[in-house]
């Protein structure tokens, strides 16, 4: 890729710049012809000898779209000028021999408000963001734009440092985080969902926090919202220092947010039941021997589903969305907020928590159950009646885990399928007493070092 690169570079009228080195940092495919990549470039000007790094991805979009893409940016007048030194890397480009849409980050085609923000703030949205300092005549003194998160063709999230001054020279510096969609509709969801939570929490008055929504920038597809102070729960679990009190905190807001009145679109049992069915089809074809087994266990918990209440769930609840200040505790994140069963929440962060952590020798602090205090503390605050479908939604994901492991074939996995079963209907069974089975540890061991 580098010398096709390289060869782009000089038929496109940047013949003095050469592509040092090129990295595949990350690819994504949907199917066989849409994805994305992304590519680090260590670029060089020939003249001056100055390098630098540059993150360039690929898009294709599957049939002629990519192209199409391409012709829209040009009858557009995309900027020619690049990110580096002139002359630079240009914004976009089109690799026909690879259908590939080349963006020089910031610049991305589905997300064209990414490379406006990191240039500085649009002249339009500066009263919006200047009214966080209060009343009074302010002036925008400094805008730092710093991407936290980006997702080729998908969303990006930028940390917002505003510094204003006012007409008595009185200085003040807030910041914010910008958030950056592709689906406008998605954009609005979230902002409605957020500055609802972020509402109904200070009603409350509780230990529960929520960013409030500051602006939805609806011709961006941007929602910019404050920041809060805060360490992630994954770090303090990670650290293995004082785990007790924030997880029993955490346990607490999270039973306050899943009990708030919010109205969000449903998320409906019916298609996690039909996903379970799918899964007991597949095992079943796969492992005849194993059919009758795998049948108790979907109808054990497509029966103990099927009248689980509606309520207020995250959708993505793990602990590096939940933030710990004190005792403040703030949620973030609720791009997959819907009305679904709150348990399914509990399940999906417990996950992540995990059983007793091997740590250092020379710790001296003995291992703390993060899960298990966690569950307790939750179901000390939610309707006692939810904790008895905690195991029915660990035994769902046992059946997807064992589909996986089938998949991935071998005589190790075909045996850890089997573990995985028999550790399913051990918890249907109330024969296992645990809160996160051995199974999910290893997910959330998995999830941990990919981080």
């Amino acid at each position: 890729m580098r010398e096709v690169l390289q060869r782009h570079l000089e038929e496109t009228g940047s013949p003095d710049l050469r592509v040092r080195e090129c990295r595949i940092a990350n690819t994504r495919r949907r199917d066989g012809s849409r994805g994305t990549v992304e590519y680090e470039l260590t670029l060089e000007h020939r003249v001056s000898g100055a390098t630098w790094d540059q993150r360039v991805t690929g898009a294709t979009f599957g049939g002629d779209r990519t192209r199409r893409a391409w012709a829209s940016l040009r009858q557009a007048d995309a900027p020619a000028d690049g990110n580096g030194p002139a002359p630079g890397f240009p914004p976009f480009a089109y690799l026909p021999e690879l259908d590939l849409l080349l963006q020089a980050f910031p610049h991305d085609y589905r997300l064209p408000a990414l490379a406006e923000l990191m240039a500085g703030p649009p002249a339009d949205i500066t009263p919006t963001l200047l009214a966080v300092f209060g009343d009074g005549a302010w002036e925008l003194a400094e805008w730092r734009a710093e991407p936290i998160q980006y997702r080729v063709d998908m969303r990006a999230i930028l940390r917002l440092t505003v510094r204003a001054r006012n007409c008595e020279g009185a200085s003040a510096q807030r910041q914010l985080y910008a958030k950056i969609y592709r689906d406008a509709d998605d954009c609005r969801r979230a902002f409605t969902v957020q500055r609802a939570v972020s509402e109904r929490a200070a009603e409350a008055a509780a230990s529960l926090v929520a960013a409030r929504a500051i602006a939805l920038l609806d011709g961006r597809r941007t929602m910019v919202t404050e920041a809060l102070p805060g360490t992630s729960l994954s770090k303090i679990v990670r650290r293995g220092d004082a785990v007790a009190p924030p997880v029993r905190a955490a346990a607490r807001a999270i039973a306050q947010f899943h009990q708030l009145d919010i109205a969000v679109p449903p998320r409906s049992i019916a298609d996690e039941t039909a996903r379970l069915r799918e899964a007991e089809v597949f095992l079943a074809g796969e492992r005849p021997d194993l059919a009758a087994q795998v049948s108790t266990i979907v109808e054990a918990v497509a029966a103990g589903l099927a009248d689980a209440p509606m309520g207020l769930i995250h959708g993505d609840l793990k602990p590096d969305h939940v933030l710990i200040d004190g005792d403040r505790v703030a949620l973030i994140d609720f791009d997959l907020a819907a009305a679904a069963d709150p348990v399914a929440d509990v399940a999906h962060l417990v996950a992540f928590l995990g059983k007793p952590q091997e740590r250092a020798r020379h710790r001296s602090h003995e291992p703390v159950d993060a899960a298990a205090i966690f569950v307790e503390e939750y179901f000390a605050h939610a309707p006692p009646s939810w904790r008895q479908r905690l195991p029915l939604y660990h035994a769902m994901t046992a059946i997807h885990k064992a589909v996986g492991l089938r998949r991935r074939r071998g005589v190790e996995g075909e045996g850890r399928l089997e573990d995985v079963l028999r550790e399913a209907q051990a918890l249907l069974g109330g024969d296992a007493h645990t809160s996160v089975p051995t199974f999910k540890r290893r997910m959330m061991r998995t999830a941990a070092r990919a981080r």
